[in-house]
């Protein structure tokens, strides 16, 4: 049903999680390049923390912006008659990445993630204007939910894009973040989720890095762009130059 998209363990190659059906468990490939994608979803823990649910919505951010990724999900069944395992209504999961498993960080996400619902659609945006990612939740025959991000957050950059080549809201922008001991890479991509548009807008999580990071965006039209020395914790609106050599 649900499709999202993020480069989840930092190899710099984007990695795709889908949502399945109740007793299939969700399905995460692992993009590993030359060598192709591999099924990791045992290995992560994600099959065992998806098996009993029937998830839609889905998205991968990092919402704490500790520099790992997190993930979100809606969970509904779709019949109410023959519902199995979690139910027809079903717990909303909020995971994160520790670096080599995927644990549920529900309990401690706030008191929407304690109640059931017939989950669908999850959008993203930053309503607040504060640089992080807050969510949006849709559900069948209920109000939808504004889960405002109030986290305990690392250091982080935010990101929007507008394209004079490239499509206007630079959807398919890949942008690599590159601190002192590491780097981060993401992608600004169109119809994830399910049935959901997102707010066009990067943000990466960089934990307790402060300084300066340098950024490379390449653009849609084939246009590579450089800016050096960025500051942190800040939110930047990036026009597509006209020639690569433009800042």
């Amino acid at each position: 049903m649900g499709v999202a998209v993020a480069d989840y363990d930092g190899n710099g190659m984007p990695d795709i999680l889908l949502t399945h059906f109740t007793g299939e468990s969700n399905t995460l490939y692992q993009n590993l390049g030359d060598f192709g994608m591999q099924d990791a979803t045992a290995v992560t823990g994600m099959r065992q923390l998806s098996f009993a649910k029937l998830g839609f919505g889905i998205v991968m951010q990092d919402f704490n912006c500790d520099g790992l990724t997190d993930c979100l999900l809606a969970n509904g069944h779709i019949d109410e008659r023959n519902a199995d395992f979690d139910g027809y209504e079903q717990h909303p999961l909020l995971m994160s990445f520790d670096g080599s498993k995927w644990q549920d960080a529900s309990a401690t996400a706030g008191p929407y993630f304690s109640g059931r619902y017939v989950g669908r659609g999850v959008a993203t945006a930053d309503v607040d204007g504060d640089g992080d990612l807050d969510a949006v939740v849709v559900h069948q025959n209920k109000p939808a939910a504004l889960l405002i991000n109030e986290s305990e957050r690392g250091h982080w950059l935010q990101l929007h894009f507008t394209g004079k080549a490239s499509n206007r809201a630079g959807i398919g922008c890949r942008v690599k973040v590159q601190c002192q001991d590491r780097s981060f890479t993401s992608q600004l991509f169109g119809g994830t989720s399910f049935a959901s548009t997102h707010q066009p807008a990067l943000v990466f999580g960089l934990g307790a890095r402060v300084d300066p990071v340098d950024i490379e965006i390449h653009w849609p039209s084939g246009i590579v762009q450089r800016m050096n020395a960025v500051s942190v914790d800040q939110i930047l609106h990036i026009v597509e130059p006209e020639s690569p050599g433009e800042p």
